[in-house]
């Protein structure tokens, strides 16, 4: 929740980010009272990754939360953004484990079909080092060009392999005996943090969490969302669509 009025929401009011719905003149809130009732926390949130000791998420990637990080990633909605990276840090804050990181690194995005302002994952990464009081490497990892979005693969394996050595180290890094905490937005086959991590080790890191705003735990039925000059369709495969208006 955030805790701020900025002159933005005094002079056009706060929206809901997950419907659009404006919100109450001098709200704290960041969901309509609707969509809040559609946000789900995730009971049994730690993971066990290949290459990463513990993988912790704040809710599940369904509902009112997912349809938020949409306009987060794709309609450039920096209070979404800052609503989950608050929450991540919450989360953080409650494990002496992940709190004793020496880094915070975000995993790194490649090109897109769509324009977008930020690093959807360097943005909260950013938040939540300074909320965490954590250092930041804002570009210790670099994504390869000509890498398929995982949005477009249709299975576990073809995600998988679809990520597979598709990260690379900045030049110079050295992580030798440090502990580091890689930062992203969904968490669906851990198959890209698992990746990230793999070239952290090469790099010396000793100990690798990651953590993320929401997990993703069954197929996601389909939704629509009208973002900006665009309409974007998520199916179950999943696989997006993008409609633009002419």
């Amino acid at each position: 929740m955030s805790k701020i009025i900025s002159l933005a929401d005094m002079l056009f009011c706060r929206q809901c980010i997950a419907c659009g719905e404006t919100l109450p003149l001098f709200s704290h809130e960041d969901f309509c009272s609707d969509c809040i009732k559609n946000v789900t926390r995730l009971k049994k949130d730690e993971l066990v990754l290949a290459h990463v000791i513990k993988a912790r998420s704040v809710f599940v990637y369904d509902g009112a939360l997912r349809k938020a990080l949409v306009r987060f990633k794709y309609n450039n909605n920096a209070q979404a953004g800052r609503y989950v990276a608050n929450e991540i840090a919450s989360l953080m804050k409650k494990d002496k484990e992940i709190m004793a990181a020496d880094y915070i690194i975000n995993v790194p995005n490649g090109k897109y079909t769509t324009d977008r302002l930020y690093n959807q994952s360097m943005f909260l990464a950013k938040i939540v080092a300074r909320k965490c009081k954590l250092k930041f490497l804002p570009n210790a990892l670099k994504k390869k060009q000509g890498i398929k979005s995982q949005l477009k693969c249709k299975t576990r394996l073809e995600r998988k392999e679809n990520i597979k050595a598709a990260f690379y180290a900045e030049k110079g890094l050295d992580l030798k005996g440090k502990t580091v905490v890689i930062i992203d937005d969904i968490l669906t086959t851990g198959s890209t943090l698992n990746e990230c991590a793999k070239v952290l080790e090469k790099a010396g890191a000793e100990k690798i969490y990651a953590v993320t705003a929401a997990r993703a735990l069954s197929s996601l039925k389909p939704i629509k969302i009208k973002l900006l000059d665009a309409d974007i369709v998520f199916t179950k495969k999943p696989t997006v669509h993008y409609k633009f208006k002419r």
